[in-house]
């Protein structure tokens, strides 16, 4: 899989068990490609390619960005929508009998309590295992810690939503060198491909393969 930005010959190749390390050096570059794939990554267009071989991937639905670690939210819409439509398939599967007694529960209770009002009301008679799943709120459990935040949003991206790639922005200004271990590690183990992106230059692993934008927008391999 390789993440292209032609405007300045940016090319990212991603590799198992290794983690694409980008420093931007230059302020304005920074912001302007942080904004950009912040963009392509809610849908917007922008000038990233994504491919994997030959095949042109949707940045949107590969791709998730973390700007900062401590507003990560695990409940974005995207990701309820997609719980939610896997949990129905679950009940439908292995539960398929007890939805149905619910689904007869529901129904004779409202018709009980709309005939004991002086006048007709009109109600749903039929219910889904989604309209009962949204009834009781059902979400991904905040995580305390910076830490289990992270590995929590990593794992919820990658098994729900099927995210192969997360961009962080700045990280390690937040996570100190242990921790950052753990996050590499549980990437490792899943499967996910790790782009940190980060203003300064700050060596933390050998499992990092790290490409400098100097302040004259030259590329720099270290």
């Amino acid at each position: 899989m390789n993440l292209a930005y032609s405007e300045y010959g940016l090319n990212i190749e991603f590799k198992e068990n290794v983690v694409n390390h980008l420093v931007i050096e230059n302020q304005d570059l920074l912001t302007q490609i942080v904004s950009e794939l912040y963009g392509q990554c809610n849908g917007s267009d922008g000038e990233f390619i994504l491919s994997d071989d030959t095949k042109e991937l949707k940045i949107e639905k590969e791709v998730s960005i973390v700007l900062e670690p401590f507003s990560i939210n695990c409940n974005e819409r995207k990701v309820i929508s997609k719980l939610y439509k896997e949990l129905e398939e679950i009940s439908l599967e292995n539960m398929y009998s007890e939805s149905l007694e619910v689904y007869s529960s529901i129904s004779k209770f409202i018709e009980s309590l709309c005939q004991m009002m002086p006048y007709n009301l009109q109600y749903r008679s039929s219910f889904s295992v989604s309209d009962i799943i949204k009834f009781a709120d059902v979400k991904i459990e905040d995580e305390d810690g910076v830490l289990n935040r992270i590995i929590n949003y990593l794992n919820v991206m990658s098994r729900i939503c099927r995210v192969r790639l997360v961009i962080f922005v700045n990280l390690k200004s937040f996570v100190n060198h242990d921790d950052l271990m753990e996050v590499y590690k549980f990437a490792r183990y899943n499967k996910i491909q790790l782009l940190l992106i980060e203003c300064r230059y700050i060596s933390d692993d050998v499992c990092e393969k790290t490409v400098v934008i100097d302040r004259d927008k030259c590329i720099i391999e270290v």
